[in-house]
C-alpha cells in the first residue's frame, strides 16, 4: 500500500493505523473530500466496516446520537448528517496465472 499512497499528493492522503466504528460518522465531509482514506490493515478497519460499506454504496453517512447538553446537564438529542464523493478502489484477487509470478 505504501507503494500506491506514495504516488499520490501527501495533501490528498488520510492514512490510519486503525478506525473505530463510530469515527467516520463524526469525521465531517471536509475531511475526506477529494481525499484518499488509507486503513493500514484490514482488521484496523473491521470496527469501521458498516459505515465504510454505507460511503461505498450510499454517497453518504448520517447518524443520530444523544448527549448531555453542558449548560443544562440534561440529555439532547443531535444529528449529523453529510455526504462525499466517493469512488471506491478495492483490491481485487490475483488470478492463479499472476500468483506463479
Amino acid at each position: 500500500m505504501d507503494a500506491v499512497l506514495s504516488l499520490m499528493p501527501e495533501e490528498q492522503r488520510v492514512q490510519y493505523s486503525a478506525m473505530t466504528g463510530q469515527s467516520l460518522f463524526y469525521m465531517g465531509e471536509m475531511e475526506l473530500k477529494n481525499k484518499i482514506l488509507a486503513v493500514v490493515e484490514e482488521e484496523g478497519a473491521q470496527r469501521a466496516a458498516y459505515a465504510l460499506k454505507l460511503l461505498q454504496s450510499e454517497g453518504a453517512l448520517s447518524i443520530a446520537s444523544t448527549g448531555k447538553d453542558p449548560a443544562t446537564g440534561n440529555s439532547s438529542h443531535t444529528s449529523t448528517a453529510w455526504k462525499v464523493r466517493w469512488r471506491s478502489f478495492s483490491p481485487r484477487p490475483l488470478s492463479r496465472s499472476m500468483r506463479s509470478c
